[in-house]
C-alpha cells in the first residue's frame, strides 16, 4: 500500500471521529455539539462526493481502453455516470437536521463502498485501495451513527421530559378541580338549614 495515499487517508479518517457530539462533550465543550456536528456532516458530504470523483478520474485515464470494443465503451460511460451520483444523492442530506443528515451519510457512504467493491471485483480498483477503504468507511460510518445515535437520544429525552411536563400539568389541573369541587361542597354541607314552615 501506497504510503502517502495511507497517510492521508487516515488523516482524513480523523474529522469523523473528532466532530462527534461525544467527542466534544467528552473534550469539554458541550457549548459547540451541534456547530461540530454540523461541520461533520458537511465533511462527509465532500467525503461522499470525492468517492465517486474518484471514478470520474479513473474513467478519464480508461479512455483509450474503451475504444477497444463497445463493451469496455458501455462500462466506461457506466463510470462517467456513477461518478457524479454520490455528489448528486449527498445535496439532500445537507439539508437534513444532523439525526437525519448523518444517518444519511453513513447509508452514502456504505453504499459507495460496496460500489467500489463490484468495480474492485472487476479489475477497475487497485487491491490496496479496497484495503484501504474497508477499514476507513468503517471508521467514517461509526463516526457518523455516533452522531445519528446522539440526537435520536437527545429527541427522545426531549419527548419524555415533555410528556413529564404534560403529565404534571395534567394532575395539576385535577388537584385544582377537585379543591374546587371540595371547597364547593363543604359550602354546601355547612349552609344553615331553612326554618321549617309553621304547622295550621
Amino acid at each position: 500500500m501506497p504510503l502517502v495515499p495511507k497517510l492521508l487517508g487516515f488523516a482524513g479518517a480523523i474529522p469523523f471521529v473528532t466532530l462527534t457530539p461525544s467527542f466534544v462533550e467528552a473534550a469539554g465543550l458541550p457549548h459547540l455539539v451541534d456547530y461540530c456536528a454540523q461541520m461533520q456532516l458537511v465533511y462527509g458530504g465532500s467525503i461522499v462526493t470525492f468517492l465517486g470523483a474518484v471514478h470520474w478520474g479513473l474513467a478519464m485515464n480508461s479512455s483509450a481502453i474503451a475504444a477497444t470494443g463497445a463493451k469496455a465503451a458501455s462500462a466506461l460511460r457506466e463510470r462517467y455516470v456513477w461518478s457524479v451520483v454520490p455528489s448528486l444523492a449527498v445535496v439532500p442530506a445537507l439539508m437534513m437536521q444532523p439525526a437525519q443528515g448523518s444517518l444519511a451519510i453513513a447509508v452514502l457512504l456504505g453504499i459507495c463502498y460496496l460500489s467500489d467493491s463490484s468495480y474492485f471485483r472487476l479489475g477497475y480498483l487497485p487491491s490496496w485501495y479496497m484495503s484501504l477503504r474497508g477499514f476507513l468507511t468503517l471508521l467514517a460510518v461509526t463516526g457518523m451513527l455516533s452522531t445519528t445515535a446522539y440526537y435520536f437520544g437527545r429527541d427522545v429525552e426531549k419527548a419524555r421530559r415533555r410528556m413529564e411536563e404534560e403529565d404534571a400539568k395534567r394532575a395539576e389541573r385535577l388537584e385544582v378541580r377537585a379543591a374546587a369541587l371540595g371547597g364547593a361542597g363543604a359550602a354546601v354541607a355547612a349552609a344553615p338549614a331553612a326554618p321549617a314552615g309553621k304547622q295550621r
